[in-house]
C-alpha cells in the first residue's frame, strides 16, 4: 500500500502554516558566506548539507533548507495518529542511477590496477521518504511503529554507515550518533539489519503501511533531439511552451500557449476560450470539500471539453470517441514534492 494518499492529507493540514511562516520571514543564505566560513564544519561529517557545515544555507535547527526538524516531526505525527493501533510505516529511500552499469578500470597491469568508481546521477531523495525525515542519503529507510508513548510512535531509521571507501568516493555519511541527535530517530541501524526486523514487525504488528520505491526498470522516453526543436515558427502559428523547475527537492511547471503574431485569429481564440472554459469548470472542483480525485478530475475533463469543442463546431464522433485523438494524456500531474 503507497503513503501517498496518507501523506497528502498531512501535507495539505501543514500547507498553509508553511505559507504563513513564508511571508513572515525573509531567508538570507550565500550572501553572508564569508562571515560564517570560519564556524561553518570543515571537512563536513554529516552526509548533506546542515546548520553546523552549512551555516549560510541553513538556520539552527533546519535540516533541510526553510524547514525546521520539528516541521518534520510534526509530518510523521499527523501520519501515525491517522493510523489504527498497531499499526507500522515502512519507507525506504531512493536508489543510486549510475551512468554505467559497470566499473571501469583503467588500462594498466591488475596488481597496480585501482578501481575507478562508475559515474553516478544526481541523485534525487525519494518523495514520500523525504518529506517525512529530510533525510536525503540513499541506502536507507525508516520503520515507524504506533505505540503508547507521549510521542505516539517509535521510529528506527536504517542507514549506510561511512567507510574509508565511500568516504573517498561518495563523501562523508551521517553517523548513528548523529541520525538520532539530528533526525530525532530513537535507533539507528545499519542497513543490513533492515531486514531482521522487518520479519519481527511483520509477525509482530496488525496493520503494515509499506512504501518501496519502484526498481530501476526500463522507462519510456520522451527526450527530442535537437534537431527536431529547431523550426521556423510561422505567422499565425501557436506557440506552446511547458517548461519545468525543481528547487531544493520542490518541483513544479508552467504550461503557456501565445500567438506569434500578438494576437490569436478567429479559430484560435474560439479554441483558446473553449480550453480555457473548460479549466476554469475543473478548478472549481479542484478544491478538499469537492473530494473529487486526481482521476475524477481527468474523466471530467474529458467531459467539459468535449461539450466546449462541439460548441465551437468540432466534429468528435459517435460518443466523443475522438477527443481522445485531441486530448491523449492525462488532466495534470502533482507538484511540488513529486515522483
Amino acid at each position: 500500500m503507497s503513503l501517498r494518499p496518507l501523506i497528502l492529507g498531512s501535507a495539505a493540514r501543514t500547507a498553509r502554516t508553511l505559507v504563513r511562516q513564508c511571508q513572515r520571514t525573509q531567508r538570507l543564505y550565500a550572501t553572508e558566506a564569508t562571515q560564517l566560513a570560519n564556524i561553518a564544519l570543515k571537512p563536513t561529517i554529516y552526509g548533506q548539507p546542515l546548520d553546523p557545515s552549512h551555516p549560510h544555507l541553513l538556520k539552527n535547527g533546519e535540516l533541510t533548507p526553510g524547514i525546521t526538524s520539528q516541521e518534520y516531526e510534526t509530518r510523521r505525527r499527523a501520519l501515525m495518529d491517522s493510523l489504527p493501533p498497531h499499526s507500522a510505516v515502512i519507507c525506504a529511500a531512493a536508489q543510486v542511477k549510475y551512468m554505467s552499469g559497470h566499473l571501469v578500470s583503467p588500462p594498466i597491469p591488475p596488481v597496480e590496477r585501482p578501481l575507478i568508481h562508475r559515474p553516478s546521477y544526481k541523485f534525487r531523495q525519494d518523495s514520500d521518504f523525504w518529506y517525512l525525515t529530510g533525510f536525503e542519503e540513499p541506502g536507507a529507510a525508516f520503520i515507524m511503529e504506533k505505540d503508547s508513548s507521549s510521542r505516539g510512535y517509535r521510529m528506527t531509521l536504517f542507514h549506510t554507515p561511512s567507510t574509508p571507501s565511500t568516504a573517498q568516493w561518495d563523501g562523508a555519511r551521517t553517523s548513528a550518533e548523529d541520525v538520532v541527535r539530528l533526525f530525532r530517530a530513537d535507533n539507528a541501524r545499519p542497513v543490513d539489519e533492515l531486514l531482521d526486523s522487518l520479519r519481527r514487525v511483520m509477525a509482530e504488528t496488525d496493520h503494515v503501511y509499506v512504501d518501496l520505491p519502484p526498481g530501476g526498470g526500463p522507462k519510456r522516453s520522451r527526450s527530442a533531439s535537437t534537431k527536431s526543436l529547431l523550426k521556423l515558427i510561422r505567422e499565425n502559428e501557436l506557440v506552446l511552451v511547458d517548461a519545468g523547475c525543481e528547487y531544493n527537492g520542490y518541483a513544479s511547471d508552467i504550461t503557456r500557449t501565445f500567438p506569434v503574431s500578438g494576437a490569436f485569429t478567429s479559430a484560435q481564440a474560439d479554441l483558446y476560450g473553449a480550453l480555457l472554459s473548460a479549466q476554469k469548470q475543473l478548478v472549481a472542483l479542484c478544491t478538499a470539500r469537492a473530494g473529487v480525485s486526481l482521476a475524477q478530475l481527468h474523466h471530467k475533463s474529458v467531459e467539459f471539453l468535449g461539450r466546449e469543442l462541439r460548441q465551437i463546431g468540432f466534429d468528435l464522433g459517435m460518443a466523443g470517441g475522438r477527443v481522445a485523438e485531441l486530448y491523449p494524456h492525462f488532466v495534470g500531474h502533482p507538484v511540488g514534492i513529486g515522483k
